[in-house]
């Protein structure tokens, strides 16, 4: 499911609960994940929405996986990421990256403030460049055994 950057067709993916569908969400004040879907959805470059069955396999074919905050600064959607060299594009304002010491994470990741999710997002994220992008999934790539946790 982890296509070759040149064969990825999504600029950008993300598909999981909000607060409309889970009270969890509303609860934690998980607005990130509405404004997501209130602003991207139907855009012809962006996977997002709901939980697809085809999910993964959207996430190798997107160049960028957003990374909104859960019902806690951390979400399972930066795990994901790295198993299918989809870059996370972190908007979680307190989230702690892990393995800071070991990764360094303006190399394969973008960081965005949950008050400046917009159109500007979208627009930042097609303007970068196509070698630029192979090169951040590269390094995804490389830091991947980080989250491997095979016994």
């Amino acid at each position: 499911n982890n296509r070759p950057t040149e064969e990825r067709g999504y600029t950008m993916i993300f598909h999981g609960h909000h607060p409309g569908t889970h009270g969890l969400y509303a609860e934690h004040n998980a607005n990130v994940r509405t404004r997501i879907l209130d602003l991207f959805s139907g855009v012809h470059d962006c996977s997002v929405g709901a939980h697809v069955p085809d999910f993964f396999a959207r996430m190798g074919r997107s160049h960028f996986c957003l990374v909104p905050r859960g019902s806690s600064a951390w979400t399972i959607h930066l795990y994901e990421s790295f198993f299918f060299g989809c870059i996370p594009v972190i908007l979680s304002d307190h989230f702690e990256m892990p393995f800071q010491e070991l990764i360094h994470w303006p190399s394969l990741s973008i960081k965005w403030p949950m008050d400046d999710i917009g159109p500007e997002l979208l627009t930042h994220l097609r303007s970068i460049p196509l070698q630029r992008v192979a090169e951040m999934k590269r390094r995804l790539e490389e830091a991947s055994c980080f989250f491997d946790y095979q016994s």
